[in-house]
């Protein structure tokens, strides 16, 4: 049986996880061009991750969060004078901004995420599973913060040690761990939706894309070379997602009469 939900909802809720989709795509490109300023250097934990990003996330040591500074002092990076200062910098610099926007980018794909669960979900039956996909994302991004605070306090610090790079590790861990989860529990909300949203078969592709992609992150958490492909594969499903919940508006628009056609 396909649930028809209110045309006045869907359109919000299409809305919302639509521009929350666009938001995070574009905020997601911007951090990529700014690590584009990340002194060039191949892999990090042992030629297991390319990102710099990921490898600070994944630090298990004092000697991985200094190969990812490129200093054993990231406070004092902007003063280090030797050959190697600017590279310092460069780093320390790069990884500060992008854990600036981070703080952005966080509660967007979170209400992107939220949106496609209350979308999904939006016969009463279901409401219980809703609740419990807006906890495991509220998880997630509180994780994700906590992260993000070890992050700051290692860049501020006078000299690397591996408490810290643990406050930056453990919260990391328990977030992609979570958002795997999450996946998963959103792709078979996706798949067995009787909602009309998409059309079926592209609700159901959806949905096990949505399963794959957390396949993967739980993975990467064992296997961190995964992550690369799982976030690009999250990417695709943001501008799927986007298309599919915006083009209803885009079509609309298009039906309107110009101010002369109208007279």
């Amino acid at each position: 049986m396909t649930v028809r939900i209110e045309r006045s909802k869907e359109a919000r809720l299409r809305a919302v996880g639509g521009l929350a989709a666009v938001l995070t795509i574009l905020i997601a490109i911007h951090m990529i061009a700014e690590m584009t300023s990340y002194p060039a250097k191949q892999k990090f934990h042992s030629g297991e991750i390319v990102s710099p990003v990921l490898a600070l996330e994944l630090a298990r040591d004092a000697a991985d969060l200094q190969e990812v500074f490129q200093t054993e002092h990231p406070k004092e990076a902007d003063a280090i004078r030797g050959p190697e200062s600017l590279n310092a910098y460069r780093a320390v610099s790069a990884l500060e901004r992008d854990t600036v926007d981070d703080c952005g980018f966080i509660p967007l794909y979170s209400l992107f995420l939220f949106s496609m669960a209350v979308l999904f979900t939006s016969d009463t039956v279901k409401r219980r599973t809703r609740l419990l996909a807006g906890l495991l994302i509220a998880a997630v991004a509180v994780l994700d913060y906590f992260e993000n605070v070890g992050i700051f306090k290692a860049i501020n610090a006078q000299t690397v040690t591996t408490e810290l790079a643990h406050a930056i590790r453990y919260p990391s861990l328990g977030k992609w761990t979570l958002l795997g989860i999450t996946l998963l529990f959103l792709g078979g909300i996706i798949f067995v939706s009787q909602v009309e949203v998409f059309w079926d078969w592209t609700r159901k592709l959806l949905g096990i894309a949505f399963v794959i992609t957390g396949l993967m992150l739980l993975i990467g958490t064992t296997c961190p070379m995964w992550f690369a492909s799982a976030n690009i594969l999250f990417s695709v499903l943001l501008i799927v997602s986007a298309c599919g919940l915006l083009t209803p508006f885009l079509k609309l628009a298009q039906l309107v009469p110009e101010p002369d056609d109208a007279l």
